[in-house]
């Protein structure tokens, strides 16, 4: 398990703050775009920065200790979410520092182009994620590799699956060879999503799922 001590210093800084981490009890190890992290195994307390990934943790059981503002209001994780704390912000770049230190996390997962991702490393070990770089299935299967729910991975995979094949003949019945476009937007502004983004737009979401 992953030890750690509180730093204890005049600086008031989040990286004052942070957790002073022991290498002899790591044990498990996960690559990431910025290199290589040491993480507790089968880590607890985990705060979700990468809003738009949120859902795979839910899906493997895991409640976020922290999640930001926008995901705790977002209408699909209604009565999901009860309970977990208000980092505040959308996105990984304007959560608050202080509240990230003060829920003492395990892990925090966030986006690798994020602009504070250097501070943010200070306060715990953090896994960086390059956005659309794994489809569904494997990004399911990395977390839940790295977070010791590798069964519940392959369930939730297995059900999706069910209803790929259950709905697939009707929606190819009616769409046939014809082209569609997926639009989305608000009352000042329309765009069209590509294949590269969600709505069921993502060419890697139409063959299956979603470190």
């Amino acid at each position: 398990m992953l030890r750690y001590d509180e730093h204890e210093s005049g600086d008031s800084s989040p990286a004052a703050g942070r957790r002073k981490y022991s290498s002899k009890s790591r044990d498990d190890y996960v690559q990431t775009t910025s290199g290589e992290v040491e993480i507790p195994k089968n880590p607890k307390r985990v705060i979700v920065l990468a809003d738009s990934y949120v859902g795979y943790f839910l899906a493997l059981g895991i409640k976020p200790v922290g999640l930001s503002e926008f995901a705790l209001n977002h209408p699909f994780y209604a009565g999901k979410v009860d309970g977990v704390e208000n980092i505040g912000g959308y996105g990984d770049d304007s959560n608050s520092l202080e509240k990230l230190l003060e829920l003492k996390p395990d892990v925090i997962v966030m986006l690798d182009n994020a602009k504070n991702i250097e501070n943010i490393k200070k306060i715990a070990p953090t896994i960086a994620i390059k956005y659309g770089e794994k489809d569904l299935r494997e990004q399911l299967r990395a977390f839940g590799k790295v977070f010791g729910k590798e069964k519940e991975a392959e369930a939730w995979i297995a059900n999706w699956e069910g209803k790929i094949a259950k709905y697939k003949p009707a929606v190819q019945e009616i769409v046939g060879d014809k082209k569609v476009t997926i639009l989305g937007g608000d009352m000042k502004s329309l765009g069209a999503f590509g294949d590269y983004y969600g709505r069921g737009g993502w060419q890697q979401a139409v063959a299956g799922a979603s470190l």
